[in-house]
């Protein structure tokens, strides 16, 4: 289900977290495939979907960043923004320099909020702690001149093993 989310193959996808589900009679996994199912929408861009499997995997995993930051994504990018100011604020408090949640509260307190000092507060510390506009061409450097390093970023990695040398 992950694969042919990342693929776009939303249906496939979703059909495949359907059955994952399914045999998951013991909910240990819940948390998972509601994420996967989010992924699958955001990829998309369903994003009012992917916001309703988002909020359903907060609710099972409080503690992970990587939720607040997608439900928080998917919220803004679906028009709420006063939810996805809150869910990004909720996952300022886990992570405080998320480079994502900074991001969205930055963009939704305009709309939310005349306070112009702390508007360009919350633009200033996104702008701070935002990734680096050379990103994509560091990685580029790195798959030219790393062996390995392309295939590490492929969604669905290769690895090689060998025999294990045991004592």
């Amino acid at each position: 289900g992950v694969v042919a989310g990342k693929r776009g193959q939303t249906a496939e996808a979703l059909a495949w977290l359907e059955q994952a589900a399914a045999a998951d009679r013991a909910g240990r996994a819940r948390a998972a495939i509601a994420k996967a199912r989010g992924d699958a929408l955001a990829q998309v861009w369903r994003w009012a979907e992917a916001a309703k499997a988002y909020e359903q995997t907060a609710a099972l995993a409080p503690g992970d960043v990587t939720v607040w930051q997608a439900l928080a994504i998917a919220l803004a990018s679906a028009g709420d923004s006063r939810a996805a100011l809150r869910a990004a604020q909720r996952g300022l408090e886990l992570q405080p320099r998320d480079a994502d949640c900074l991001r969205v509260q930055a963009l939704a307190l305009p709309s939310l909020s005349r306070d112009a000092a702390r508007n360009a507060e919350a633009l200033s510390t996104a702008l701070q702690w935002r990734t680096p506009d050379d990103a994509p061409s560091a990685k580029a450097k790195c798959s030219a001149s790393v062996p390995g390093c392309a295939e590490l970023r492929n969604p669905v990695p290769r690895y090689v093993g060998g025999p294990v040398d045991r004592p």
